[in-house]
């Protein structure tokens, strides 16, 4: 959200309307976090963001991989 914030102040809008921001959470349909999906898929668009789970979540993958060793 302070993404947003700081886009509006310099101007920069209409640059989100073209490239909506997507969170890409570190979960998927297989392993324990599976029953968090709809929870948490739910409260992502609910804030106005494109939800992405893995597979497609490949940036928070990678967060997860280099900090979790």
């Amino acid at each position: 959200m302070e993404l947003v914030e700081l886009l509006n102040k310099k101007g920069m809008s209409d640059l989100l309307s073209q490239l909506p921001l997507e969170i890409h959470i570190d979960i998927g349909q297989q392993g324990d976090t599976k029953v968090l999906i709809q929870e948490i898929c739910g409260w992502v668009t609910s804030v106005g963001y494109e939800a992405r789970i893995k597979p497609q979540s490949f940036g928070a993958s990678a967060v997860a991989d280099r900090f979790a060793e």
